[in-house]
């Protein structure tokens, strides 16, 4: 115990004597200061006259600023307007009666004749004041006159006038206002003076204007003017001054400093503000100070003292240890760190450990909870692309009927009421389908199992039916479209068509939203010394239109970069759903505005040469297996204006009656399409049974209509026997690309099996896959 009383009392000693040997030396830079401060006084003074000073100047610049303010109300009233000399004298008297720190409000003519006043006035009209005329004729604008008395009588004041003008620039008048000398007076009040200070104000010609001391006379030639004017104008041009002066008068030595200033910042006169000290009360001031710091120092030091032995008694360091080592272990990640309330703590250490405790309960706590919503929001996403998943083909095959019949119906003659009512459906459908489809496809990126197709198609035909579709939406927003495709374009590529004006599709719709010069300009090119896969660039030019900063960066994140946090708005996923597409295609967006001003919406692709040339239909036979008869006609009609031939069945017996007669007559038919949308469970089954179960020589060519819920995936039934897949609902162009690909693949000897060997137009695929989900619910026996 000894021991620990022995080292307890050496670190005492030890800490006390590093706390003497910083104290010392501070105590002695203190002393030094205050002896430097004593042996320069005249600097301490200098500097409180230089503040005071500037105080000083800056009350009497507003004070200017509001007589401007003021006299510019005054000459805007109609009083003044129609020169009401009576009202104005009425309105002169209210406001002086409403603020009596003014003395006086004038109107005289150009003359010097008071015409109205806040005074009486004679019978004859007020007395000519040629003093402020002068004063105020000097300058052709708001100006400080010099001391007068105020007119009428009175005492002096120092007085501003504005000049009245008429529209040819001629001298109407002269409105004024003065201020009492009081109240400047007041002014040198609010600065510390000391009990022998004394200020005072001279105008730019040594005239005292106002003191600090009513005891002294504000009158010219006052206040020793010979003697201390003389001495401020040997200066010359200097702002400011300082200089030890003894007025011959009494004898008395002062620290004088003065400073120029204007009471008005933007014109004359100057005005000088004197400071003036006696000499014995500037020198007794730091010897205060430095007595007063002396005594703070002493305290300050003694209080260190008590305070270091006080922290040391009570084991400073080792309650400081022990929550380092606790805020160490909570950093690392172990959330059942504990102080502990039996800790070895003192007094506001122990209440640190306590709340330090409550701390860590609540991060474990919230850690958690956060474990516990993030398994929530898991399944709930999961449940929600579920449901997304099964509910797609109960919202997009009513879609197929409405888009596919009002196809058929454009295609027939209406009266223009009659067309502009069904193109409003069909841009209407249109417009739900893509939305329905962003909201599919964003689902299927979040699984990471968006799809991409790999199939011949030809350019041309992929632009024209692009800017077609563009130029109705764009005329029904009054936008001029102009295309501009560039020399050297190749025919017959081979890509993602569909994939392809989907992305293109969403930057014409979001570029017509921003246009603001109502003409949208697309234009595509193939740049110079391009080798295979072949770069495809793309632009949507809008002239005379501009984006903000917010906007640009918005839109910079949405395709260039990661999506903004916070809600995303349709159109946000719209071009996130474009930047992954493009992503997929091995080319980008950006977004750029030009100087002209012109906002630039650019794309590129990459795709490989096509292998072969497109061909046209020549009446193909076609036979469509659909078991719903609104679906069954829109696909007859809809093959039908392809210049094929189809027939259509609502039974798998009728069809396979259909297809062995066909064979027999020499006439096979060339496609077999299913629509499988309400009986999911058995399209391997069936395909199988075309291809080789029912012994056809010739059978035709599968195509599956399809919803993302089927249960089976696109490599099983290719496995199976299908030659193309196609979505539901159908788009017509999209089936008509579909089987002409299978035409120009040479597809008639496709019932392998096998889709892929020896075919790259079919459905060759790109990490294609549907979300998972429950079994569709079968509705009957359709086929």
């Amino acid at each position: 115990m000894s021991l620990i009383r022995f080292f307890t009392a050496s670190l005492r000693r030890a800490i006390m004597l590093v706390l003497l040997l910083a104290v010392l030396p501070a105590l002695g830079i203190i002393l030094f200061s205050g002896i430097a401060r004593y042996s320069d006084s005249s600097a301490h003074i200098r500097e409180k006259s230089e503040i005071s000073a500037q105080r000083f100047a800056t009350r009497l610049q507003i004070v200017a600023e509001h007589a401007e303010s003021l006299l510019l109300s005054l000459s805007q009233t109609p009083e003044t307007r129609l020169f009401n000399m009576e009202g104005l004298s009425r309105l002169f008297r209210n406001l002086l009666h409403a603020d009596p720190s003014f003395s006086s409000f004038f109107l005289m003519d150009p003359t010097g004749v008071i015409q109205a006043s806040s005074f009486p006035l004679s019978a004859r009209g007020g007395s000519p004041e040629r003093d402020i005329l002068r004063s105020a004729l000097k300058r052709n604008a708001f100006s400080a006159g010099a001391l007068q008395p105020s007119p009428g009588g009175g005492e002096p004041a120092l007085h501003f006038t504005l000049p009245l003008m008429d529209r040819r620039n001629k001298l109407l008048g002269i409105l004024g206002l003065g201020y009492p000398l009081a109240f400047f007076a007041s002014l040198f009040e609010e600065e510390d003076l000391e009990a022998q200070g004394l200020g005072c104000l001279l105008d730019s010609e040594g005239t005292v204007l106002a003191v600090s001391s009513p005891s002294i006379p504000a009158r010219p030639g006052d206040l020793c003017r010979e003697e201390l004017w003389r001495r401020i104008s040997s200066f010359g041009g200097e702002d400011a001054g300082f200089f030890p002066y003894t007025f011959a008068s009494s004898g008395q030595e002062y620290l004088v400093f003065f400073r120029r200033t204007r009471l008005y910042p933007r014109g004359d006169p100057y005005m000088y503000v004197v400071f003036c000290f006696p000499a014995e009360q500037a020198y007794d001031a730091p010897f205060r100070l430095l007595v007063r710091d002396l005594l703070l120092t002493a305290l300050a030091a003694l209080l260190a003292f008590t305070a270091g032995s006080y922290l040391i008694e009570i084991g400073f360091s080792r309650s400081v240890g022990i929550l380092v080592r606790a805020a160490k272990s909570l950093r690392q990640g172990d959330l059942r760190t504990r102080v502990g309330a039996d800790a070895p703590l003192y007094g506001e250490f122990a209440e640190l450990g306590a709340e330090f405790d409550a701390m860590a309960g609540v991060l474990e706590r919230r850690n958690r909870e956060l474990a516990r919503a993030r398994d929530a929001a898991t399944a709930s996403s999961k449940a929600k692309s579920e449901f997304l998943a099964n509910m797609s083909h109960e919202i997009r095959t009513p879609m197929n009927a409405i888009i596919g019949m009002s196809y058929l119906i454009l295609k027939t003659d209406l009266a223009p009421q009659q067309r502009d009512y069904v193109l409003k459906i069909q841009d209407s459908a249109t417009l739900l389908l893509r939305i329905i489809n962003d909201i599919l496809d964003f689902s299927k990126m979040e699984a990471g199992k968006l799809g991409m197709e790999h199939v011949d198609f030809h350019l041309e035909t992929v632009l024209k039916n692009f800017l077609a579709d563009l130029e109705q939406k764009a005329e029904a927003r009054q936008i001029r479209l102009i295309s501009r495709l560039g020399e050297g374009l190749p025919g017959n590529l081979r890509g993602d068509p569909l994939r392809l004006t989907r992305a293109l599709t969403i930057i014409a719709l979001e570029a017509m939203s921003r246009c603001a010069g109502k003409i949208l300009e697309f234009s595509c090119s193939l740049p110079p010394r391009n080798r295979s896969p072949l770069t495809l660039r793309f632009a949507f030019t809008l002239p005379g239109t501009s984006l903000s900063g917010e906007a640009l960066a918005l839109y910079r994140q949405y395709l260039e970069g990661e999506e903004p946090g916070g809600a995303t708005t349709s159109s946000g996923m719209s071009l996130t759903l474009c930047r992954r597409i493009l992503q997929f295609l091995g080319g980008m967006a950006s977004v750029a505005v030009t100087g002209d001003p012109a906002v630039v919406f650019s794309l590129s692709a990459q795709f490989h040469r096509g292998e072969r040339a497109r061909r046209s239909f020549r009446g193909e036979r076609v036979l469509v297996l659909d078991a719903d008869a609104g679906d069954l006609a829109a696909s007859l009609a809809a093959l039908s204006a392809m210049k094929l031939a189809p027939e259509g069945c609502g039974l798998l017996q009728e069809a396979s009656e259909r297809l062995r007669a066909a064979e027999g007559a020499g006439a096979p038919y060339v496609f077999f399409l299913l629509d499988l949308a309400r009986d999911q469970t058995r399209p391997s089954r069936i395909v199988r049974r075309v291809k080789g179960e029912w012994g056809l020589a010739r059978p035709p060519l599968c195509i599956l209509e399809v919803s993302p819920t089927l249960s089976q995936t696109p490599a099983e039934l290719y496995e199976a026997g299908v030659d193309a897949i196609v979505p539901k609902p159908v788009n017509p162009s999209l089936l008509e690309d579909t089987l002409l690909d299978l035409l120009d693949n040479g597809a008639e000897d496709s019932g392998n099996g096998d889709p892929g060997a020896g075919d790259p137009g079919v459905g060759e695929e790109k990490e294609f896959s549907w979300p998972e989900s429950g079994s569709a619910a079968s509705r009957g026996e359709p086929c």
